[in-house]
């Protein structure tokens, strides 16, 4: 049998890259055979452990992920309203899952297995493709029909995460050391790339 993964950056925004089963067994904690279509991101470890350890995460910077602990012992059927899914070329915001809508403001070519044609170029997308994933999961049909307040809620919530992003502090890169993708640049509306200067 012939397999062929490429490009698993560009994948990692439609659902094929993300949809991905976890599995938590705790017993006397977490019900035995009980399940979850809760939205969740390996980014939420980190405040569930700490949350399950008494600790609370530093309030000097902002973090992505979220306490699972609802979803995994109240049986919440979701602890976050969005994920948001950058570009791990660019660190753009490409996309958003918001509910069981995704919305994608940047979709990306991907080379074909024998790497015999160009790759075709990314698509910045001023209104945003939108997807039911709940009636779509492939993501084959962009909606035609979508309610205007849609759009301006993944609007919303987008620009509110760019601005998490660009007030969060970071740390100054050692640029003497690493491979080209360890070069600086500087653009202040580039969310991997931003500059004080």
């Amino acid at each position: 049998m012939y397999v062929c993964v490429r490009s698993f950056a560009v994948l990692l925004s439609w659902e094929a890259g993300t949809r991905v089963p976890m599995i938590a067994h705790w017993p006397g904690h977490i019900r035995p055979g009980s399940r979850s279509a809760a939205l969740a991101s390996h980014l939420d470890m980190l405040p569930t452990f700490l949350a399950l350890a008494g600790a609370s995460l530093p309030t000097n910077k902002s973090f992505d992920g979220a306490d699972l602990s609802p979803v995994l012992f109240d049986g919440k059927p979701n602890h976050a309203e969005a994920l948001f899914h950058p570009s791990e070329f660019t660190g753009v915001l490409s996309a958003v899952r918001f509910h069981q809508y995704k919305f994608f403001w940047t979709t990306y070519g991907v080379d074909d297995c024998n790497q015999t044609s160009p790759v075709p170029p990314s698509i910045d997308h001023s209104v945003p493709l939108v997807f039911d994933i709940s009636a779509d999961p492939t993501e084959s049909t962009p909606l035609t029909n979508v309610d205007p307040r849609l759009y301006a809620r993944a609007e919303e919530l987008r620009a509110a995460k760019l601005a998490d992003i660009y007030s969060t502090p970071r740390t100054n890169a050692n640029f003497a050391e690493g491979t080209r993708a360890d070069w600086p640049c500087c653009d202040p509306q580039h969310v991997v790339c931003r500059c004080t200067d």
